[in-house]
């Protein structure tokens, strides 16, 4: 969805692309490269995982970059259908994308193992994802009042 979206309006994905720091020489290649990993996912589950794995991490480190800075800059993650600004849960979003493609990637490598092994895989990953809301949380709390431990001092 988000290459084919991406293709669709060219010269919108290559202007967010760039405002996200992307060289003109990388930013055109983004959507044929993420088609291409959606095509080996198909075909080759465990290479297309591994391809987007590398392509998810990319896409994290340069967006890091971008809520680092401070900069109100528009995702474009899934091409011209998100308007929405790169922010700390777009960093989430993509771990959370990262780890189902690790999941979708070695599934076959699942099939054999017993329910408490999938149940325990799944609590592992689940409180990965509770770890990473809750580091949102506190640094949105932060963010907002200046400290994590900030209380809001008697009303006068």
């Amino acid at each position: 969805m988000a290459a084919v979206s991406k293709l669709r309006s060219p010269a919108a994905t290559r202007a967010t692309t760039l405002e996200l720091g992307v060289s003109p020489r990388l930013a055109s290649l983004v959507a044929p490269v993420e088609l291409g990993t959606a095509a080996l996912f198909v075909v080759r589950p465990s290479i297309g995982a591994a391809f987007a794995v590398a392509l998810l991490v990319t896409f994290t480190v340069v967006l890091g970059r971008v809520v680092r800075s401070g900069r109100m800059v528009r995702c474009g993650c899934f091409g011209a259908t998100t308007a929405a600004p790169v922010n700390s849960l777009t960093l989430m979003r993509n771990a959370a994308l990262t780890l189902a493609s690790v999941v979708a990637g070695f599934a076959s490598s699942f099939a054999g193992a017993s329910g408490d092994e999938l149940a325990a895989s799944a609590l592992v990953g689940l409180g990965l994802i509770s770890i990473g809301l809750l580091l949102h949380a506190l640094a949105e709390l932060r963010r907002t009042t200046g400290s994590v431990f900030a209380h809001p001092g008697p009303e006068t």
